[in-house]
């Protein structure tokens, strides 16, 4: 039996309001598609030599990032839902990196800037459609805040680290009323990284303890930390969050003493649920979860060939290559973000160069 705090399931129960029972019906009455176009996302400049799909929300506007034919540079950039591009960032300098990492139901956009002359440094960035771009105020000693996840409260989660005065990297959370706050850890923990965060304000990621252990952990409105314990009371050595839906649902990877991991999904209600691996693989990891139950990720065989996977609410997965037209001409696909739709966002290898990519679920 897999066990989990009471306390918590109480907490995370009583919160789930009207509209996320709603989802949870339609959940059992939709399943993902068994075949899927596939778009790319054209860039803006014939010399953007590569671009990256981060993240799609639920009205279809992706984000993503560019990079130049001279290596020199690259922007932030945001897709519509007709496809149209519109540059956030514009290539500051030759020095800066801008990206787009996340964005929320209202179109607002988090990312951040990487500094190529000052290494290990990152500025995070709000952007917003009528505002423009507002950076933020860093956690003390901190030089590199690479944000994860905004919610519809323009909330901001990511992990940042620095100098002497943050010798450890912390997650911290930013709004727009105030500066970064440090999320902190669990007692003892020198490290933290919040990786999501729900329109609920619930925020998931991970923390070590005095021992130097990973736990899995959930961060309240209030601000308290909850321990979710190193593999969710599971009989695996160890489990790692890499995502949190509006159900409170949590994906990651699960990993035991070999090198084989376990794609799971974790809920207050029902535990931790280890999704399928397609036939012939040893191992996967979820990366994205959206507000159905339907998990995207990878898979890879004992030869470390790995493949693109997509997992429905039930845990049935599918290989992507088995799901889009023949001879469709991607290869080396990476899936990075899923919307409520089922429309999915990534990138790989289409004509030789590295595109981002819109998939379609064909009705």
């Amino acid at each position: 039996m897999r066990n989990f705090n009471i306390g918590l399931a109480l907490f995370m129960t009583l919160t789930t309001d009207a509209s996320m029972m709603a989802q949870t019906g339609e959940a059992r009455r939709q399943s993902l598609a068994h075949q899927y176009t596939i778009t790319q996302l054209a860039p803006i400049r014939a010399d953007d030599l590569k671009t990256y799909a981060y993240a799609i929300n639920s009205n279809n506007e992706v984000v993503g990032t560019t990079q130049d034919s001279s290596w020199n540079g690259a922007s932030a950039i945001l897709w519509d839902a007709q496809g149209t591009a519109q540059y956030i960032l514009d290539q500051p300098d030759s020095c800066s990196f801008p990206f787009a990492s996340a964005i929320n139901d209202k179109g607002q956009v988090t990312g951040g800037v990487s500094l190529g002359c000052q290494p290990y440094s990152t500025s995070p960035y709000f952007w917003d459609k009528k505002l423009g771009v507002k950076y933020f105020h860093l956690l003390k000693g901190a030089n590199a805040s690479p944000p994860s996840a905004i919610n519809s409260s323009q909330r901001v989660v990511g992990q940042a680290w620095g100098d002497f005065n943050l010798p450890y990297p912390h997650a911290y959370l930013w709004t727009p009323q105030s500066q970064s706050v440090d999320l902190g850890t669990l007692p003892g923990g020198r490290t933290s990284n919040a990786v999501g965060i729900n329109n609920s304000g619930h925020i998931a990621g991970t923390s070590d303890d005095s021992l130097g252990a990973v736990h899995n952990v959930l961060w309240t409105t209030q601000g308290a930390i909850q321990d979710l314990g190193i593999n969710f009371g599971s009989s695996h050595v160890s489990c790692i969050t890499n995502a949190i839906n509006n159900r409170g649902q949590l994906a990651g990877m699960c990993s035991d003493t070999t090198p084989q991991g376990a794609a799971f999904v974790w809920s207050a209600s029902v535990g931790l649920r280890d999704l399928s691996l397609p036939t012939g693989d040893v191992g996967a990891t979820a990366v994205a979860i959206n507000n159905l139950g339907q998990a995207i990720g990878k898979a890879w065989d004992s030869s470390s060939k790995v493949t693109a996977v997509l997992w429905d609410a039930d845990g049935s997965v599918q290989r992507v290559d088995d799901v889009l037209p023949p001879n469709s001409g991607w290869s080396d696909i990476t899936l990075t973000g899923i919307n409520l739709s089922g429309r999915i966002v990534g990138f790989g290898t289409y004509g030789g160069a590295t595109r981002a990519f819109v998939m379609i679920p064909v009705k």
